[in-house]
């Protein structure tokens, strides 16, 4: 059966039409995307195994590309099947600008930039190079390359290359410039320690807010806001800051005590500056008439306010000012109390917040105490690094003299043995200790583990701060001496007999760390002071008639620690000159040298 068939032209129109469309989205695929460079497919040199490297490169490639949000946004990789229909990957790389003009119009017209790369392979070691065209004018170009790099590496010298090419054509997404405006007092500065983006970063909004959150919380600004401003390099990041107005002037009217009011009341001279004034209401003047406690069974009343700096008035009290009430000390009273307890064997004692009272014109204070058990001392027990005798650790502990648990004295007791361990070489020596509370027999059993840690010797003495006094003698007057054993004994004594040189106003030894820790540098400051002295005198003898004498000497003559003194005593009948020099360590040895030139003369003028 034969038969005629016709279509309408408005059909035939709609479906050309829509041939065109699918026709141009497949040609404009890139375009829609809006992307801003297209990266082609590298070309492969390499004399061997062309295809594993080939994927190799792609998968590294392709990595580098979506990288971060910013690369992402920024580049797109043509699939390689389709970059070999466009352009030759046999003949000359990389493609002329013709061919690039051409693929830019019909191809990737909403594309500025065009990276195309070669990636070559000689032994181990491989080379890229990245040549940058801009669509618009193909002849303008931008290098990148690497050399010497190491295949199996390859993701790595992807990445790094292409953060340089993301520098120059994805500035859009970067960070050209930070800076703060309308800061006045607070230091540029300040302001940039406080913003983690740097110029060069990829602008991140939620980095950026929390940069702006960081500035607002410096606590200077009424108000941080956020400019951008878009530049050939990149995005210029403004953060606009209002600061809090300046406190002009502090007012206090009124005194004030324990029922005081306190109303602060503000005004703003200037847009930028506030004045404060605290108006006080005073109340009527009230002092404590009674210290309480409650819950002390052990102690008297009397024993407990003795520890506490918070007193009841007194007779005394317009001179001691007792019977004020300062909470800050009526706080630490309670840490006093606590201490107190515990020095005495009451482990568990709690002491309460002191509750105040007022009755007229007085305040009592009332303290609970819960005192708890007792402990005695148990066995102590010394575990870990021993150096010596057990017998001789223990008997450097004053707790086994102890009926009752003192905190105080084991803590002094880990001090001793922390400084016989530093006597012995171990400066850094740690001591725990442990106490195991026997609640039904009331005994604390102590365990105390020592680290000796390393030996430490000494590794070099510095002499700081002396200006005329000589090196050697501090050095003499030191019982350590360099890469010999750490002594803390020893440097308390050298210490002291630097102090009773006289030469210095002030002298500290201090030991410094050095990258190894089995050694310790020591650095000796001394603060010089005058050691000269010049004296004169008059008197009057039956003998001598009136007399006249004088005296200049310097006790560290020439920096030397030699003394040096010239005396004369003048009267009616006598002259005596004295020259005495005296050198208190004869060639650096214990023995004392000291010479004197005198000349004594005298008139007698009766004979027998």
């Amino acid at each position: 059966m034969q038969g005629n068939f016709s279509v309408p032209q408005g059909v035939c129109a709609f479906v050309v039409l829509l041939a065109a469309l699918l026709i141009a989205v497949a040609h404009s695929a890139l375009a829609a995307e809006k992307l801003n460079t297209l990266v082609l497919p590298f070309k492969i040199n390499t004399p061997t195994d062309m295809t594993r490297l080939t994927h190799t490169v792609d998968t590294a490639l392709q990595k580098a590309l979506e990288a971060s949000p910013a690369r992402m946004q920024t580049f797109k990789m043509l699939p390689r099947a389709e970059a070999e229909s466009f352009f030759d990957y046999t003949s000359a790389w990389p493609p002329s600008h013709e061919a690039l003009q051409d693929f830019g119009t019909e191809t990737a017209a909403a594309v500025s930039y065009v990276a195309v790369g070669s990636l070559t392979k000689l032994g181990d070691s491989i080379s890229i190079d990245i040549k940058v065209y801009d669509l618009l004018d193909p002849s303008s170009q931008t290098f990148y390359y690497l050399d010497g790099q190491e295949l199996e590496n390859v993701d790595q010298s992807m990445d790094r290359i292409f953060k340089d090419v993301l520098a120059y054509t994805g500035r859009t997404y970067l960070i050209a410039s930070i800076a703060p405006e309308g800061n006045s007092r607070i230091d540029s500065g300040a302001i940039l320690r406080n913003i983690s983006s740097r110029a060069g970063d990829i602008y991140e909004t939620e980095q950026l807010r929390n940069d702006m959150k960081n500035v607002f919380k410096m606590g200077y600004f009424d108000d941080v806001r956020l400019r951008l401003e878009d530049t050939e390099r990149g995005k210029a990041v403004i953060f606009e800051v209002k600061e809090k107005p300046v406190i002009g002037q502090v007012t206090i009217s009124g005194k004030g005590f324990y029922n005081t009011e306190v109303t602060p009341e503000l005004t703003y001279p200037k847009a930028d500056r506030v004045d404060i004034e605290f108006a006080i209401k005073e109340g009527e003047k009230v002092f404590i008439k009674d210290i309480r406690f409650a819950g002390n069974e052990s102690f008297k009343d009397s024993e407990l306010e003795k520890v506490m700096g918070t007193k009841e008035k007194g007779w005394l009290s317009w001179f001691t000012d007792s019977g004020v009430l300062k909470r800050d000390i009526l706080e630490q009273d309670t840490a006093r109390i606590t201490s107190f307890y515990h020095h005495h064997g009451y482990i568990e004692a709690n002491v309460g917040m002191p509750e105040i009272t007022q009755d007229g014109e007085w305040l009592y204070v009332t303290i609970e105490i819960s005192e708890g058990n007792r402990y005695r001392v148990g066995n102590i027990e010394l575990t870990g690094d021993i150096i010596g005798s057990k017998e001789e650790l223990l008997h450097l502990l004053k707790i086994n003299n102890e009926e009752y648990l003192s905190r105080n004295i084991l803590r002094e007791d880990i001090l001793r043995l922390n400084d016989f361990y530093a006597e012995n070489g171990y400066a850094f020596a740690e001591t725990t200790p442990t106490v195991n509370t026997n609640k039904e027999e009331k005994l604390v059993d102590i365990i105390i583990d020592i680290n000796k840690g390393d030996l430490v010797y000494i590794n070099r003495i510095t002499i700081k701060g002396n200006t005329r006094t000589r090196d050697k003698v501090i050095r003499r007057e030191l019982l350590i001496r360099e890469k010999g054993v750490f002594d803390s004994r020893a440097l308390r004594m050298s210490h002291q007999r630097l102090i009773r040189l006289d030469f210095f106003e002030d002298v500290s030894i201090n030991p410094e760390p050095t990258p190894d820790k089995t050694k310790m540098d020591l650095v000796v400051e001394v603060k010089e002071k005058p050691t000269g002295a010049f004296s004169v005198g008059a008197g009057y003898s039956s003998v001598d008639s009136l007399m006249f004498m004088a005296e200049i000497s310097q006790n560290n003559f020439l920096g030397r620690g030699q003394r040096l003194a010239l005396s004369g005593n003048i009267s009616g009948t006598a002259t005596r000159y004295n020259l005495g020099f005296t050198e208190p360590r004869f060639y650096d040895t214990q023995l004392m040298l000291g010479l004197d030139i005198y000349n004594w003369k005298r008139e007698y003028d009766t004979y027998t």
